[in-house]
C-alpha cells in the first residue's frame, strides 16, 4: 500500500455494540417469556421444566446469538481501499476494483452511507470475482431508490460517510 491509499474498514466497535444490543434484550425477553403462563404450558416450557432448565429462555438467547454472529460475520471483513486511481472493495460477496473514471456519481444516502453509480454497470458486474447475481439484484433496487448501483452503509465506513464521500470526490475529479 503506497501513501496515497486509504483503507476503510467496518466500524468494529459499532458492530460489537449492535451484537450486544441484540443479546441483552434477547436474554431478557427469553427469561420474561419463560415466566409467562402460556409459554410455561407449551411443549418447550414443559420440556424445560422436566429437564430443570429454562429451555425457552435458552432458545431465545440462541436465536439472538445467531443473529448477532451473522451481523458480525457479514460485516467484519469488509474492506475498501481508496487508491490513487481506483477503488477496491472486498466484502462477504467477493471483491472488485473499479477505476475512478468508471464512477459516474457518488451521493450520501439519508439513513447514513454512500451510494455510487457507475458509467457502465455491465462492465462493473463483469469485474466481479463472485456475488454477481446478488450484486445485480441489489443494483436494480438501488437504481430505483438512489439512482446508484452500490451502497456502503455507515457501519462499514470507519472514516464515516462524509469523509468517505470527500475521499471519492477528491479522486474522481470528473464529478
Amino acid at each position: 500500500m503506497d501513501g496515497s491509499e486509504i483503507v476503510v474498514k467496518c466500524r468494529r466497535g459499532r458492530l460489537i455494540l449492535q451484537g450486544a444490543a441484540l443479546l441483552v434484550p434477547g436474554g431478557a425477553l427469553g427469561f420474561l417469556l419463560q415466566s409467562c403462563t402460556a409459554v410455561a404450558t407449551s411443549r418447550a416450557g414443559r420440556l424445560g421444566e422436566n429437564l430443570g432448565v429454562p429451555l425457552v429462555a435458552i432458545i431465545v438467547v440462541a436465536l439472538a446469538s445467531v443473529v448477532a454472529v451473522t451481523l458480525l460475520r457479514d460485516s467484519w471483513a469488509h474492506e475498501i481501499v481508496v487508491g490513487a486511481t481506483q477503488l477496491s472493495v472486498s466484502d462477504k460477496l467477493g471483491s472488485f476494483t473499479v477505476p475512478y473514471i468508471e464512477i459516474e456519481r457518488v451521493c450520501a444516502v439519508p439513513l447514513g452511507g454512500v451510494a455510487i453509480a457507475f458509467r457502465n454497470t455491465d462492465a462493473w458486474l463483469d469485474r466481479l470475482d463472485a456475488g454477481k447475481e446478488v450484486r445485480s439484484r441489489t443494483a436494480q433496487v438501488l437504481r430505483r431508490a438512489y439512482d446508484c448501483f452500490i451502497l456502503f452503509p455507515e457501519k462499514v465506513l470507519s472514516v464515516g460517510s462524509d469523509r468517505f464521500l470527500e475521499l471519492l470526490r477528491e479522486r474522481c475529479d470528473h464529478l
